[in-house]
């Protein structure tokens, strides 16, 4: 399975919240990476409903829309989801299977130790794969990676539970707007924000979406 990724697109940043019932029309053809599946790890906008147009709109051109909320997603909405868009924090158990390949997530914010229990409890041997979706990175080591003092903008799920990795498994996060892609605790976890404007914490310039592989 391949699946195109990414987070913290701020697409409404300069207008400061909304609804503003627009991001339903964005293009995004030319930010696609090849998958057949869309993972967004939050702060795609500042309104919960303007997020759903987006996802909504986006599903349109992948098999599947998996996603999760950012700390920057607010209100509620009374509008229809498609049915194969998934936010994970919506779903039974912040879970939901796709050919074989076990999503699970939510925003998992540093001090919810509610989600992240929950996480824990959802991985599942009968899944090919394991795909784990946050918009707060799951370790505190990711800090050493960078090479940044980010460990307090960082959740400690992977830090805190021995989670038994028996199949392949990878974590696609946001939040820090800083490109990465390693391996800690066996999981090999990876972030691809836009950031604000399409610049990243780093100065680097957002090109689309990546594409990852998971699976057999």
């Amino acid at each position: 399975m391949k699946i195109d990724y990414c987070s913290d697109l701020h697409l409404d940043n300069a207008l400061s919240g909304g609804p503003h019932g627009w991001l339903g029309g964005i293009d995004i053809s030319g930010w696609k990476a090849g998958g057949e599946i869309l993972v967004v790890t939050g702060d795609t906008a500042e309104h919960v409903e303007d997020m759903v147009d987006f996802l909504n709109e986006t599903a349109k051109q992948y098999h599947h829309v998996v996603a999760v909320l950012g700390n920057h997603e607010n209100g509620s909405t009374k509008k229809s989801i498609r049915e194969n868009v998934h936010v994970l924090d919506w779903c039974p158990n912040l879970v939901t299977d796709i050919e074989g390949v076990r999503f699970i997530g939510a925003c998992l914010s540093p001090d919810d130790a509610v989600q992240a229990a929950a996480i824990a409890s959802a991985f599942s041997d009968e899944a090919d794969a394991v795909v784990g979706l946050s918009h707060y990175p799951p370790t505190r080591q990711i800090a050493a990676v960078l090479g940044r003092d980010v460990s307090g903008a960082c959740a400690s799920l992977l830090d805190d539970y021995e989670i038994r990795i028996g199949k392949p498994t990878t974590w696609i996060c946001g939040h820090l707007h800083l490109e990465f892609d390693t391996v800690i605790h066996g999981v090999r976890i990876a972030s691809n924000p836009r950031g604000y404007r399409a610049r990243r914490r780093d100065g680097s310039s957002w090109s689309g979406f990546r594409c990852i592989e998971v699976g057999r």
